[in-house]
């Protein structure tokens, strides 16, 4: 069969071959079709909307952001920059925030402490007169309605508990007609932010918090992906100069790689794929794996110069089964769960693919076309040419010490099990990002760094809502309730029943009322929680269960989301693990029989080193894996055997150690140059794409350890009869 396969692909190589001119223009027309597809190409930046619409969590998420029109809002938190509350400062505020509020379209509402009311109650009249009015000291001095705010029932959410700050919600419309970055679009808040800077920012020192801005930072995260990419291919070429002594080489292979990319993200536009978070890496996760074809084509022709034709006609098959492992490795990412996932690993899968097309396709028919560019190596010229003559088996490992070093995967099971998977919208960003730093105050001012949503159905009665409150209010994650009993309460307090009664009732029909409860009769009370971390939260919802059912009051946000996101992450990770593993053995199997490759279940064996020592540490270190760096493993296992393949295809007559000989350059190169382009993504504005590439990294090296240099020290002592 294999046979049959590598005559069936080496026809249609020389077919291409016969005609390049068409070879590179069908190629290029495809790419040009594809690319057709990048102004349809959509960003998707919002929390939000990296969850799927079908889960219960999304459901209810969307379903109070439809009610309240609780979305695209932030926080401003202003300090006065002189230490003390200035009562002409103040008004100026007032003024320039109710003319935002007023004449700025994008802008929806204002909340502050400018918002506040109470009630006024004469023998004919029911008013409300503002609490807080700096612009107005003649009723109350400004002291004295300083002084008041301390008794209203939003210290420690909008007004500082010592009157440090004030604070101000203000919401944002979405998008009319959406916009490529989903349906809100923060750019408005950038501008507003500018123009209040540009009018307070010699008074007020402002803390910028809240959903909108999350996604405000996201956006502005996400700008450096395209960088990181231009410099991944930088890299690259100079790596490439090191490697093969000629710029021609790496110019080749960006050429290569810049076509992949324009496909694959034209694909996307096509397919009304968003570009997110994750799928802002897919251009450098193929750039890093799928560079392995050209170097061992580099590698060959360094060390045996000969037709250009020959080299690639050499690595057809070999190359076409290691791209094959890598696909594997990605598209096993389509099992999950997750949309999000679901679309990185079948467009990175795709990539691995039409890069195999590019370097062993288009490549041979361009070099056809210009033969000026058939010789892209000079081996004296290059960096690790003075290396290659190095003899290496002094730092090899002894066959005992490489024995336990293979046994060491028997605790393989118990790793998985122990892998930590966490993940939190906080942890997106760096600890000395602007967004952690408006939480950490937040958590130090108030005692709370984010909200949720909790409803209670109608019909429940006003005291059996105070007594569910109430428990709430006790649970340690909870640092307080706020509701719209409460609010109504505190309006009429001191009124007597009748005006009390008189006042919930306006309430309900104005917008302060809108804030809590639906039309329909729900309630909606909004909880300050102490942590964003899943464990707490899990043990949150566990006490919730037992003061009322799902039948009586959900919970709803964005940490309630992620809970049940690394549930799915959990089984992403298993699920894509097993069967990358499973494809991949039964593919290095059938290579083994196919070939009749000696000692195939150690080169197997130490094929998989790599990736399950990485997963080992990930255990033992308690790494938290999220849905970002969840891919590593799956990454690591589709790159798993490529090395293997490579030694197979180079043994002559059987002879395992010559091909171990013959390919050590290539796979040594492939290997480190993997490893340095995973440093790339250091450069991000993300935590979670950091952490992958260092584990990658890592991940990168030990595949290298097992394949080469482990396999190599097990087979060191064998006469030369034992290693075919």
């Amino acid at each position: 069969m294999l046979a049959f396969f590598a005559r069936s692909i080496a026809r249609f190589y020389w077919g291409s071959l016969r005609r390049p001119a068409w070879t590179v223009a069908l190629v290029v027309a495809l790419v040009g079709a594809l690319a057709g597809g990048l102004p349809r190409l959509k960003s998707v930046i919002a929390a939000r909307d990296l969850f799927d619409d079908s889960t219960a969590s999304a459901r209810n998420y969307d379903a109070v952001m439809k009610d309240f029109s609780n979305g695209n809002s932030i926080l401003l938190l202003l300090r006065p920059i002189a230490g003390k509350w200035n009562q002409p400062d103040l008004c100026a505020l007032h003024h320039w925030m109710t003319d935002a509020e007023t004449n700025d379209p994008e802008i929806t509402g204002i909340g502050s402490a400018f918002s506040l009311r109470e009630a006024v109650v004469t023998e004919n009249t029911y008013r409300y007169r503002r609490i807080f009015d700096p612009c107005h000291d003649d009723v109350r001095p400004f002291k004295a309605q300083l002084e008041r705010l301390r008794e209203t029932p939003v210290v420690g959410t909008i007004v500082g508990p010592d009157l440090g700050d004030l604070g101000f919600e203000i919401s944002f419309r979405d998008t009319p007609g959406g916009s490529r970055r989903g349906r809100f679009d923060p750019a408005p808040i950038a501008e507003f932010r500018r123009a209040f800077e540009r009018e307070f920012g010699n008074r007020f020192a402002p803390i910028w918090a809240g959903g909108a801005m999350y996604d405000h930072y996201v956006a502005e995260g996400m700008k450096r992906f395209p960088l990181m990419n231009l410099g991944v291919l930088l890299l690259f070429l100079v790596l490439y100069r090191w490697f093969t002594g000629d710029w021609k080489s790496g110019f080749l292979l960006i050429g290569t790689l810049a076509l992949t990319g324009l496909a694959i993200f034209g694909g996307m536009g096509w397919a009304g794929h968003p570009v997110d978070v994750l799928a802002s890496t897919i251009f450098l996760m193929v750039t890093i794996a799928a560079h392995q074809d050209f170097s061992f084509v580099s590698s060959a022709q360094m060390a045996r110069p000969e037709d250009f034709r020959r080299t690639f006609r050499r690595f057809l098959v070999p190359s076409f089964f290691t791209s094959m492992t890598t696909m594997i490795g990605f598209f096993s990412l389509c099992l999950s769960d997750l949309a999000i996932i679901r679309r990185f690993g079948f467009w990175a899968g795709v990539g691995a693919g039409l890069e195999w097309v590019m370097i062993m396709l288009f490549l041979p028919s361009l070099l056809a076309l210009r033969p000026a560019w058939r010789r892209w190596t000079r081996g004296p010229n290059a960096f690790l040419s003075r290396f290659r003559g190095v003899r290496g088996e002094r730092w090899l490992p002894n066959r005992a010490v490489a024995r336990v070093l293979l046994g060491l995967l028997v605790v393989t099971p118990w790793a998985i099990q122990g892998l930590n998977i966490s993940d939190d919208p906080v942890g997106l960003f760096p600890k000395d990002h602007p967004f952690r730093a408006s939480i950490d105050y937040l958590r130090a001012t108030r005692g709370w760094e984010n909200t949720l949503d909790l409803m209670i159905e109608a019909g429940v009665s006003k005291a059996e809502r105070a007594r569910i409150l109430g428990e709430v209010a006790k649970l340690p994650l909870v640092a307080r309730v706020e509701s719209g009993d409460q609010i109504t309460e505190f309006l009429a307090r001191g009124q007597d029943p009748k005006a009390a009664s008189i006042i919930e009732a306006i309430v309900d029909t104005e917008g302060l009322g809108r804030r809590y409860r639906t039309k329909d009769g729900r309630q909606r009370a909004i909880l300050y929680i102490r942590s964003s971390e899943l464990p707490e939260y899990r043990e949150f919802r566990a006490g919730l269960a037992k003061i009322c059912g799902d039948d009586v009051c959900r919970v709803s946000g964005l940490v309630d989301l992620y809970l049940e996101y690394t549930y799915a992450i959990s089984r992403t990770l298993s699920e894509s693990l097993l069967v990358s593993l499973a494809l991949v053995t039964a593919l290095l199997v059938f290579l083994v029989r196919a070939l009749r490759t000696p000692r195939g279940g150690l080169l197997v064996l130490t094929s998989y080193w790599g990736p399950l020592a990485m997963l080992i540490l990930l255990a033992a270190f308690r790494i938290p894996l999220n849905v970002y760096t969840c891919n590593c493993a799956a990454v690591l296992v589709g790159l798993t055997g490529d090395n293997a393949i490579q030694f197979m295809f180079a043994s002559r007559r059987g002879r395992l150690g010559e091909g171990l000989g013959e390919r050590r350059d290539g796979a040594i190169f492939t290997s480190v140059a993997m490893a340095l382009g995973c440093l790339v993504f250091l450069a991000a504005a993300f935590t979670p794409p950091r952490t992958l590439g260092v584990l990658l990294f890592f991940g990168f090296l030990l595949c290298l350890v097992g394949d080469y240099w482990l396999l190599k020290g097990l087979l060191r002592d064998q006469p030369p009869e034992e290693c075919r």
